[in-house]
């Protein structure tokens, strides 16, 4: 029960009363679509408390490195890259 946003190899869904109740693991497509990013949450509607977690984390300097899914506007592909706590993508 739930949205497929991408086509990933399993029948991983989201579903918004889950991340709400969760605080964001309810977007699990986005995950299995790009697990090594920091966010579940790929649009601005999707909530993700646990990622203002890690945000918070890396403002206290207790967090580095992070990498955040940043979508292409076609066809859901996307990119993942190392976030500065200022919220600026770092690039080396």
């Amino acid at each position: 029960m739930g949205a497929r946003r991408f086509n990933t190899r399993d029948d991983s869904t989201n579903n918004w009363w889950v991340a709400l109740l969760t605080g964001g693991e309810g977007w699990h497509n986005n995950h299995h679509a790009h697990p090594a990013s920091a966010t579940h949450g790929m649009a601005w509607w999707e909530i993700d408390f646990n990622y203002w977690g890690i945000r918070l984390l890396a403002l206290l300097g207790l967090a580095r490195n992070i990498k955040v899914m940043r979508p292409r506007p076609s066809r859901h592909l996307a990119t993942v890259e190392p976030v500065q706590a200022s919220g600026h993508t770092s690039r080396r």
